[in-house]
């Protein structure tokens, strides 16, 4: 059985919602929408989000945009769980390249049960690369990534995986997506297909509304968060070491 498409989308964005339309429906793909939590009304779910320990690091607290499509995806990992089945997850915004995606939903029954998240857009975040190939088939190469993705345009995830990642959950600092990025925290690799199946579409802004920095960072912020950065990018690297001795 292939997995199930579930696309985010807030119920009041009926342009996004008829363009995403299209493009699966033109792959003869089954898929539904799930109404995107609208961050600006607030929701039990934001009762995880820690300010304190975010303005150890950061000046500014988490826009209403990033909580509520954190919230959209922790809800959807909460389904992939109670339904014992893999799903693929798709924010509106994702512009499909056709032939690689469809080739990858008919693929997803064959691969790895380790697999448990595979990003299928081009790596965002800088230096991210290809550490180690772990699976091919039918044009599709999914490879093991230095660094994480930096976005959660397009998804496929294992109940495993969502498992772990709700767990990791329990307390929100930081955006979603970079928190999916913790690979060596959560346990979830940080997998992602080669070419992409998908990317961003230009035409729209980004669901997690990224806000600019509006405040300064004081000299205890910085001396925090260049700290933290350090231990992380050491354990990063020890995890990837580790990984690729395997």
């Amino acid at each position: 059985m292939p997995p199930k498409i579930v696309v985010i989308s807030l119920a009041s964005a009926l342009e996004r919602r008829e363009k995403i339309s299209q493009q699966l429906q033109s792959l003869d793909l089954e898929f539904s929408f799930f109404d995107a939590v609208n961050g600006s009304k607030g929701h039990d779910l934001f009762r995880h989000y820690n300010s304190i320990k975010r303005r150890r690091e950061e000046p500014d607290d988490m826009s209403p945009g990033q909580l509520g499509c954190y919230a959209s995806h922790y809800l959807i990992w909460e389904q992939c769980v109670e339904s014992g089945r893999p799903i693929i997850v798709l924010e509106d915004d994702a512009l499909l390249f056709p032939e690689r995606f469809d080739t990858f939903v008919n693929v997803t029954e064959k691969l790895p049960e380790n697999l448990e998240c595979v990003r299928l857009f081009s790596p965002l975040r800088k230096k991210s690369t290809p550490l180690k190939r772990v699976f091919e088939i039918s044009s599709i190469e999914v490879f093991k990534y230095s660094k994480g993705h930096k976005s959660t345009t397009g998804y496929y995830l294992t109940p495993t995986g969502a498992e772990k990642f709700l767990r990791h959950a329990r307390e929100w600092t930081q955006p979603v997506d970079l928190e999916m990025d913790e690979f060596w925290k959560h346990g979830v690799e940080n997998y992602g297909v080669h070419p992409a199946c998908l990317t961003n579409d230009q035409e729209f802004d980004s669901m997690i509304g990224y806000a600019k920095q509006k405040s300064k960072r004081d000299l205890s912020v910085t001396l925090y968060r260049k700290a933290k950065h350090l231990n992380e990018a050491v354990a990063r690297t020890v995890h990837n070491l580790k990984f690729r001795l395997r």
